[in-house]
């Protein structure tokens, strides 16, 4: 009989703080990509319950090669082929807990492609996110009235924070909490000095926040302009001096990703200078806000049929996986037959025929 463990391997273990200079070296080969995954590393160590999240590291021939984050998010690094299955099978183990995949394409894609069978299928798909940067001065002279928040200007900052949230993911952070954990994250950054707004009035004009942070790349994340106020400049020039703001006082690398179709918003990044460096493709869970985020470095590669892409990310379930994956759970076995003791040769009673011949000679 074929036995297949594929949730189990022997090059997979759950990493901490021993292995924390090793895990940033991998990050920090493409300080870019990985920034998230540096950050909440350098930030919180690689210890389960300070990261909030789990590290999982592949080692090929005895050599850290490759990660995973396994949090919020569910974040390949450096992931080979045999890194991924190796993923895969974790994370199939300890079910979804996850709302997003982010990654490369080949491994996301590949990742998802084990893992769909048991998570369902996307409930939104966008195309294409172009991830920018800028390493340099702005093109365009900042806006003076930028700068960063107080906390005392939370109440003000609040509300433009929901919009925007709401704007970009179609849901509003304001939950069951009534937003009290959203409303902690947004006093969190103004409290680090990662807010910065230009408001006029009472009223916010334009705003951004710098979420990930590491010694070479800082991301920034919330841009936002009210609708009424979009089309005169605000976002370049306020964008323009959010990036002199945390060039000179964050990090040197400034990066951000933005939808494909917000026009806007892309023109008004190029206007401050920011180049496009890669494609970002993201699918939504149905029923959850389940993102899959893939990044491909070729942005002619980068499908632009929704249905094509979802289909590539939907690939036909693996049966064999799948009664696999049902034996492990429901600790199904075959049913056996009751060993019985072998059987003993009969024995033959003696007959006529068989019996020797005693007659007399004659003589």
């Amino acid at each position: 009989m074929l036995r297949t463990r594929t949730w189990k391997s022997s090059s997979l273990r759950l990493l901490n703080d021993s292995d924390r200079d090793e895990a940033l070296l991998i990050c920090d080969r493409d300080a870019v990509t990985n920034v998230f995954v540096s950050a909440r590393l350098r930030a919180a160590g690689l210890d389960p319950g300070r990261l909030g999240a789990q590290l999982w590291g592949y080692s090929d021939r005895g050599r850290l090669t490759s990660l995973c984050y396994s949090g919020a998010n569910l974040v390949p690094v450096a992931a080979t082929s045999g890194a991924v299955t190796a993923f895969a099978g974790r994370a199939r183990l300890q079910g979804r807990r996850c709302s997003s995949i982010v990654g490369p394409a080949p491994a996301v894609q590949e990742l998802w492609g084990l893992l769909s069978p048991y998570w369902g299928r996307p409930r939104e798909v966008r195309a294409a996110q172009p991830v920018l940067a800028i390493s340099g001065d702005p093109l365009v002279p900042p806006d003076p009235l930028v700068r960063a928040v107080r906390p005392d200007e939370l109440d003000i900052l609040f509300p433009a924070s929901v919009d925007m949230f709401t704007e970009e993911v179609g849901v509003s952070p304001v939950g069951a909490d009534g937003g009290a954990a959203y409303r902690a994250r947004v006093m969190e950054l103004i409290r680090a000095g990662r807010s910065f707004a230009r408001i006029e009035g009472g009223r916010v004009i334009f705003k951004a926040e710098v979420g990930s942070v590491t010694p070479q790349v800082c991301q920034v994340q919330g841009v936002w302009v009210p609708p009424d106020l979009r089309g005169r400049g605000f976002g370049a020039h306020g964008m323009a001096a959010v990036v002199a703001l945390a060039r000179g006082s964050i990090a040197p690398i400034v990066t951000l990703y933005v939808n494909d179709y917000n026009s806007p918003a892309r023109a008004a990044y190029r206007r401050a200078g920011f180049i496009e460096l890669e494609n970002i493709v993201a699918a939504r869970r149905r029923g959850a806000a389940c993102a899959i985020i893939v990044k491909r470095t070729d942005p002619r590669k980068a499908p632009h049929d929704v249905r094509r892409l979802r289909r590539a990310l939907e690939p036909a379930p693996d049966r064999a996986a799948q009664i696999v994956d049902f034996v492990r759970r429901r600790r199904w076995r075959p049913r056996r037959r009751p060993r019985r003791p072998p059987r003993r040769p009969r024995r033959r009673s003696a007959s006529a025929a068989d019996a020797p011949d005693r007659t007399p000679a004659p003589s």
